[in-house]
């Protein structure tokens, strides 16, 4: 009976962790009957038991704020070395390290990460902790007997420098995943919290925080309330209104693919340029000057994109220009959004209508380029898709151009605290539900709802 009140005891600790905020080994280290159990048990038994609940205190470290850039990153360093890994490379900026660090007590002090090897005599060479580098100034919290945070700026390369030294000292380096997992009960929240830490937007990281705090868990509720009630026609409208934000759900941690696409000289390079707001292609006269596929990160209007330059589309014997050609055909086949560039002196030509015909169901918006030339004399054809004029002289036309890209992707952006589902088994459920419930299938409908 001890034995199994401790056991649960035990397990509770590891799955919710101890009241003071420390990890379960702080339980185990001082509960003998926990420590004999895997001698007690088969060892095909014990190994299964101590990779479900872990024993031995490692020493390990992880950063629970996202690797995006941001002002401040949080790492987490846990373990029985811990401490002493501190002692050796953190130094507080008033007092001493005579005394360790009370529990929810904050610090100031500087880490430093370089080492060089000291030799005393007659002995061999050892790393010591070298204070005439340059140190990253942190400010630190003791949470637990052995787990400390360290606040220090969120450039990655301050976090990165002191989670290779952790590394180097045997630390073990993880993910927060596991961490997340302890204490969130709620797959869907965990997921959310999970995926918040690679968020790289406001926009984006607010609404995984409103799903993190249980707005999606909540209307999948409702939705399973209506389907027992027999409310099928309010069921099947909420699953409708989840599903319609798939395309963004999918895209707050995956950027948008968009595809810069046009003949030679349609002004491709030199508005990726002025979207980015800074020089990233070459801008010559000569056409087919971009023969590859030139891909950049950033973000419009909070939502993360990836803007690719692609090669003029154009018929050529060039063996390397008809391979850039291919590669354009093929990114925007994949893209999730096409900017068609026009330019304003010549207009629309056979090579528009050939990325047309590759650009079928695609969120398209034409871009007409040049239009400081003057008045255009090109025919255009008649289009059913938006369109923005744009010279890359003009801040105003190119903010407009922004704006348009930022409304093909997200039409409408979700109300502070609505439901938004951010997984594609979280979307294939609510289909499976809804023809569950189209059939008649009223329990299966059900059973593919319930988290």
């Amino acid at each position: 009976m001890i034995l199994f009140r401790e056991w649960y005891a035990y397990r509770l600790t590891v799955k919710r962790g101890t009241p003071d905020g420390g990890r379960a080994v702080l339980f185990a280290k001082n509960c003998p009957t926990i420590r004999s159990i895997f001698k007690l048990v088969p060892n095909s038994l014990a190994k299964k038991l101590r990779s479900n609940y872990p024993m031995q205190a490692t020493s390990r470290a992880f950063r629970i704020t996202s690797s995006a850039p941001a002002a401040i990153a949080v790492l987490v360093v846990e373990g029985p070395e811990a401490w002493n890994w501190l002692k050796s490379h953190w130094r507080p900026n008033m007092g001493t390290l005579d005394r360790e660090l009370e529990v929810n007590r904050i610090r100031y002090g500087t880490i430093y990460t370089r080492t060089h090897h000291s030799r005393s005599c007659g002995s061999e060479s050892s790393p010591t902790t070298d204070e005439s580098s340059a140190g990253e100034s942190i400010v630190l919290s003791r949470t637990a007997p052995e787990r400390f945070e360290l606040h220090c700026h969120g450039g990655p390369t301050a976090s990165t420098a002191i989670l290779d030294s952790l590394e180097k000292s045997g630390f073990s380096m993880e993910r927060p995943d596991r961490e997340i997992a302890l204490f969130e009960t709620d797959p869907i929240s965990s997921a959310a919290t999970s995926m918040l830490l690679q968020a790289r937007s406001l926009a984006t990281s607010q609404i995984l925080i409103d799903q993190a705090r249980g707005a999606l868990k909540r209307e999948y509720e409702s939705i399973g309330h209506a389907i027992q009630s027999q409310r099928d026609d309010e069921a099947e409208a909420r699953m409708q209104t989840l599903l319609e934000w798939e395309p963004l759900g999918l895209h707050l941690i995956d950027p948008w693919q968009v595809v810069l696409a046009g003949p030679p000289n349609a002004g491709k390079s030199s508005v990726l340029n002025k979207l980015l707001g800074y020089e990233r292609t070459i801008v010559h006269e000569s056409a087919g000057t971009t023969r590859d596929l030139i891909p950049e990160a950033t973000s419009l209007g909070g939502w993360p994109v990836v803007l690719i330059d692609s090669a003029g589309v154009r018929e050529t014997s060039d063996a390397i220009e008809q391979r850039g050609v291919s590669s354009s055909f093929d990114a925007i086949a994949k893209a999730d959004a096409i900017l068609l560039l026009v330019p304003h002196d010549t207009g629309w030509s056979d090579e528009h209508d050939r990325i047309m015909a590759h650009a079928f169901n695609k969120r398209l918006l034409v871009v007409h380029t040049k239009c400081d030339l003057g008045q255009s004399k090109a025919i255009l054809p008649e289009l059913s898709h938006r369109s923005v004029e744009v010279s890359i002289h003009d801040t105003t036309s190119i903010a407009r151009l922004m704006k348009a890209i930022e409304n093909i992707l997200v039409p409408a952006v979700p109300k502070r605290g609505a439901p938004v589902p951010f997984l594609p088994e979280q979307f294939n459920k609510l289909r499976t539900c809804l023809r569950s419930l189209h059939s008649g299938l009223r329990s299966q409908a059900l059973e593919a709802i319930v988290i």
